[in-house]
């Protein structure tokens, strides 16, 4: 086998420096595959990404225009209300303005009433032969009414005897 150790060696080398080139295209293309598989990966992840965001974009605009609307709402309902509580706070000054009013008016009617009162007690009191007894005065309608409350009729006066 010694014989064959000299072919070997030549056929050997020459299988190196046929097949070595090849080999190394091999591994450079093994490896650019690899690299480029690597990038599209990396690629598709990029895109399902973007995408995903994309869609979430669209997402929150959609929110965007809703709460816009929601606040514009929101303030219609304030600005409402803003208008009824000023209109009733008009409402409430012309309230007490027609209160006071009428409460100087009541209170100038009493003060006229116990004028005309005092004048006639003093009339009363000046003149009391012009006075006449009107009887007991019921202090309780209701009871006036039932027939409680009232005095008991007085004695009728004895006649002639």
């Amino acid at each position: 086998m010694a014989f064959l150790a000299p072919v070997a060696a030549q056929v050997g080398g020459m299988t190196i420096k046929k097949i070595l080139p090849w080999a190394i295209v091999a591994v450079a293309v093994i490896g650019l595959g690899g690299f480029a598989w690597i990038q599209s990966a990396r690629l598709h992840a990029a895109q399902e990404t973007i995408g995903t965001l994309r869609d979430r974009a669209d997402t929150l605009a959609v929110d965007v225009l809703r709460w816009q609307k929601s606040a514009a709402d929101m303030q219609g309902v304030i600005d409402d209300q803003a208008a009824q509580l000023t209109r009733q706070t008009a409402d409430l000054a012309k309230a007490q303005s027609i209160a006071d009013e009428t409460a100087q008016q009541q209170a100038a009617e009493i003060s006229d009433l116990n004028n005309q009162l005092d004048a006639l007690k003093a009339r009363a009191n000046a003149h009391p032969d012009q006075v006449r007894p009107l009887g007991p005065i019921v202090l309780d309608v209701l009871g006036g009414m039932r027939g409680e409350g009232r005095p008991a009729a007085p004695a009728a006066p004895a006649v002639g005897h």
